[in-house]
C-alpha cells in the first residue's frame, strides 16, 4: 500500500481528483457506517463476537476471515441475517490452533453488497504484543470477475468525503464513487470485478478531501 499525504502529494490528490470528477459525474453517497469486534484479541479457542449495519432488512450476509497467512476460511456459506433496521450480529471461534497476527472478517450483504471488513488479532498468548493494523487495505487481493471485493482506508477526517477510483493494468482509470466516513474517520465499501475487467494487477486509489490523504492498494484480477 502507498500513503500520500496532503503536503507531500498535493498535485497528485488534485489531478486524480479530478480525473474521477470527469470520469464518475454520477456519485451518490452512502451513510456512515459502524461495526465492532469483541474481543479484539485472544488466542485460539476465543469466541469473537461482529456487529455491523449497512445492510437491508433481513438481508443475508455472507462473511469469510482472512489469516495473516493468506488462507481464508469460509465463504458465502457462512451466512447471517440482518435486522429490520439492517443491523446484523454474529460470532465466530477460532480453531485451536490458529494462525497468530492479524485477521480480518469480510462481510458482505448479499443483496446490497454492502461491506464490512473487521479486523482483529490472535495472539499466542492473552499478554502477547499486538500488531499493527494497515491504514488501507482490500479483501481478497485476488478474484475473477463477479468476485466482491470489501474495502477500507482510515485515518481520514470525521465524516470527510472520501473517493475511490481504480487503476487497469494497462493504466487506465476505471471510474468509482464517493462515499462518506464514520465518526471515526474510516471509510467502507465494496466493487464487483465487471465481467471484462483486463486480467493483471489494478490498484484502487481512496482520497480523503478533507484529510488530504491518499492510498493506493494493488489487488490483481485472474
Amino acid at each position: 500500500m502507498i500513503r500520500y499525504t496532503r503536503w507531500g502529494a498535493g498535485v497528485l490528490c488534485a489531478l486524480l481528483a479530478l480525473a474521477v470528477v470527469v470520469l464518475a459525474p454520477h456519485m451518490t453517497s452512502a451513510q456512515p457506517l459502524t461495526q465492532a469486534v469483541g474481543p479484539i484479541q485472544g488466542i485460539s479457542g476465543t469466541q469473537f463476537n461482529f456487529q455491523g449495519n449497512g445492510f437491508q432488512p433481513g438481508e443475508k450476509i455472507g462473511f469469510w476471515l482472512n489469516s495473516p497467512s493468506g488462507v481464508s476460511i469460509g465463504s458465502n456459506s457462512y451466512i447471517t441475517v440482518a435486522d429490520g433496521n439492517g443491523q446484523a450480529s454474529w460470532s465466530w471461534i477460532a480453531p485451536n490452533p490458529a494462525v497468530t497476527g492479524y485477521w480480518s472478517l469480510v462481510a458482505v450483504g448479499i443483496i446490497s453488497k454492502q461491506a464490512h471488513i473487521i479486523p482483529f488479532q490472535i495472539q499466542s498468548t492473552p499478554d502477547a504484543p499486538g500488531t499493527t493494523m494497515p491504514e488501507a487495505a482490500i479483501q481478497p487481493t485476488s478474484g475473477v470477475p463477479g468476485t466482491v471485493l470489501a474495502f477500507y482506508g482510515q485515518n481520514f477526517k470525521n465524516h470527510d468525503r472520501v473517493t475511490y477510483w481504480f487503476n487497469t493494468p494497462s493504466q487506465a482509470i476505471y471510474s468509482g464513487n464517493t462515499i462518506g466516513t464514520n465518526g471515526a474517520g474510516r471509510a467502507d465499501s465494496s466493487w464487483t470485478i465487471p465481467v471484462n475487467a483486463q486480467a493483471g494487477t489494478w490498484t484502487i486509489v481512496i482520497y480523503g478531501r478533507e484529510a488530504g490523504l491518499t492510498y493506493v492498494v494493488p489487488f490483481t484480477v485472474t
